[in-house]
């Protein structure tokens, strides 16, 4: 399957309108989700950093290690790509690049590297672009909505596996292997030739059984899966970078007339929440439908956490579907809608979600079953 191309052109064109409106030079990427939203090029990233420098005019830059130097030149439009063997050349570039500038926007909240670039150049102000970066890479464009959708499809297939394991009364490790190993050769089959780089294209897989739910992040074991228990299900995949999340409760056997009411209440929060999703609200707004609830009907003290967050080149990002953002929800933002209920010595509840904004409605891009009577094992 051929995915459509990123429109780097436009991109890089949002970037010179926000630095030529707020009288900024050029920008310096270094956060490595940012800098392939830009680059269109990405590589494991152990010690040695991948920079892209863009400014007002000119062409962009792309500063690589070497032995990425070539990788960099295939798969990135940037004309513009130099390699670097030693932080002596990296400095030496981009000492280059910004000698001439006045004022410099970095997305690095990293002390060291501002104090890097003071040194590198003289009477230079740095100005923090995180915000302009987040609200950008929030709204997703077409290709970014292509590859979500695509994830969110195969996570779908990776549950089916998950329902079999279930049904097996397997173990933990082996139901999540088992998921995980589906989704891979799914990816495969829809991506084809062209190769999975693992960094790109991955697969996440987390089952979480019993009391042990009541963490929500708790670690795969090589428990088994018991009678009477709830089971939380985690799959996470990227396609070329953009991920979708796909979370279910199941209920195992017969369970007690509380973790049915506690399923159950889960499941309508949940639903409050989609109810509240549409352009124009706040990601405040979203949290309070579903917290009000929750309080309605005395549950807040098992609530452990938000009840969601953007989703796209990563799990978590901006915005925070939490109380007191009051980021304004915009069409086509996608979002993992993900409200839970954690009871000590019972165990947890949570369904999460990846939706698409589309104006006053959304599109649930997560399509595997729910309700009590579909997920219960």
């Amino acid at each position: 399957m051929k995915l459509s191309e990123f429109p780097y052109d436009v991109r890089i064109k949002k970037v010179r309108n926000y630095l030529d409106y707020n009288n900024i030079d050029a920008m310096i990427i270094t956060k490595p989700e940012n800098s392939y939203y830009f680059t269109l090029f990405q590589a494991i990233i152990y010690s040695r950093p991948i920079i892209a420098i863009i400014s007002k005019v000119g062409d962009a830059i792309l500063l690589v290690p070497y032995l990425d130097l070539d990788h960099a030149k295939e798969k990135s439009p940037v004309t513009n790509i130099i390699g670097y063997r030693s932080d002596e050349e990296i400095n030496e570039s981009i000492r280059n690049a910004i000698k001439n500038y006045k004022i410099i926007g970095t997305d690095s909240d990293s002390l060291s590297f501002y104090n890097k670039i003071t040194k590198l150049s003289h009477n230079l102000k740095i100005v923090d672009v995180t915000d302009f970066i987040n609200d950008i890479r929030s709204v997703k464009d077409y290709s970014e909505i292509e590859r979500i959708k695509i994830a969110s499809e195969v996570t779908d297939y990776g549950m089916k596996e998950v329902i079999e394991g279930i049904k097996e009364r397997d173990t933990e490790i082996n139901i999540a292997s088992r998921a995980e190993f589906s989704m891979k050769m799914k990816l495969s089959e829809i991506l084809g030739v062209d190769g999975l780089y693992p960094w790109m294209n991955f697969t996440v897989s987390a089952v979480i059984s019993g009391k042990r739910s009541y963490y929500p992040h708790g670690l795969v074991s090589g428990k088994k899966i018991n009678e009477g228990e709830s089971v939380i299900v985690t799959l996470d995949i990227a396609v070329e970078g953009y991920r979708a999340e796909n979370e279910r409760t199941f209920l195992v056997g017969k369970v007690s007339d509380d973790m049915e009411q506690a399923f159950n209440y889960m499941e309508k929060a949940q639903q409050m929440a989609f109810k509240s999703i549409k352009e124009g609200v706040t990601a405040s707004d979203i949290d309070r439908s579903v917290m009000d609830f929750f309080r309605s009907n005395d549950l807040i003290k098992y609530v452990n956490h938000r009840t969601g967050h953007g989703i796209g080149l990563e799990i978590h990002e901006f915005p925070s579907i939490a109380e007191g953002n009051n980021t304004i929800i915009k069409s086509n933002m996608t979002l993992a809608i993900e409200p839970g209920l954690y009871i000590k010595n019972i165990g947890g509840f949570r369904h999460s979600d990846t939706v698409l904004v589309k104006g006053k409605d959304i599109e649930i891009l997560t399509k595997t079953s729910k309700g009590i009577e579909k997920l219960k094992i």
